[in-house]
């Protein structure tokens, strides 16, 4: 695989790095890659394809189409980890470390398969600090994301409807729209609210409301297609973001119950 050298512009690299990391990393459900920012070009170990279960190497080989794998609720999560510290005070010649967990599709937003990844490395800035080579480590992460030593770890998650909170759901519309806009394909957001929850709350209490809201987030769950993202946006509204959706898409009625 590639050597990562000295950079010619000022920027510090590792210099005289075999990457080899086969033989250690193909058992442990791990793999390795030297990101070249700058050109955004991505050397990956020989085993990332099998690790990451994407079809082939042309899917990953650049950082914008790593990027379109990566589920949009955190998609600016892995990039402020990554890139966000790059300042030349504060980048020693050993580079700055870096440490993230985010959830990754195999077979693209639209697929309906998803890992959870720890990607971990060291990343080295120019002389202006403007970010220039990243080397890391990326591991399957068995069962969902790990606390990381964070005892009160921001969930992703709300905790009624099991689909992403508001939080996470605005990073999701920011970064579909991003990659809309780089791709050429059309998305589609829609806000879905439930009438009259107030009286059913006054009428039936509060726990009934809360089963109303949960029942609903499971229909339009159930109604969407893989890669889709639905998020609560408040008590009674949802967000429902489609990937390479258009006009005549969205009025398709769809199937199931």
């Amino acid at each position: 695989m590639a050597n990562l050298t000295s950079d010619q512009s000022g920027g510090v690299a590792v210099q005289g790095e075999a990457f080899d990391l086969v033989g250690i990393l193909s058992g442990l459900n791990e793999t390795a890659y030297l990101w070249d920012v700058q050109s955004d070009r991505i050397s990956w170990e020989s085993n990332a394809v099998k690790v990451l279960g994407v079809r082939t190497a042309r899917e990953i080989e650049t950082g914008l189409e790593f990027r379109f794998h990566v589920a949009p609720e955190h998609s600016r999560r892995r990039e402020e980890a990554i890139l966000g510290p790059a300042r030349i005070e504060t980048c020693p010649s050993t580079g700055l470390p870096y440490r993230v967990q985010y959830r990754f599709a195999p077979g693209g937003r639209r697929g309906d398969v998803s890992l959870w990844l720890e990607d971990r490395g060291r990343l080295w800035t120019d002389a202006s600090g403007q970010p220039m080579r990243a080397r890391g480590i990326i591991r399957i992460i068995d069962g969902g994301p790990e606390l990381m030593g964070n005892p009160h770890p921001q969930s992703d998650h709300d905790e009624l409807t099991g689909q992403l909170n508001r939080v996470r759901l605005t990073q999701a519309i920011s970064a579909i729209a991003a990659q809309a806009v780089e791709s050429r394909q059309p998305a589609a957001f829609l806000m879905v609210s439930i009438n009259n929850l107030t009286n059913i709350n006054q009428t039936f209490g509060f726990d009934i409301g809360d089963e109303v809201i949960a029942a609903t987030a499971r229909t339009l769950r159930r109604r969407l297609r893989g890669g889709d993202t639905i998020g609560r946006y408040s008590s009674n509204k949802f967000g429902v973001v489609l990937n390479d959706c258009g006009p005549g898409a969205m009025r398709i009625e769809p199937t199931g119950s």
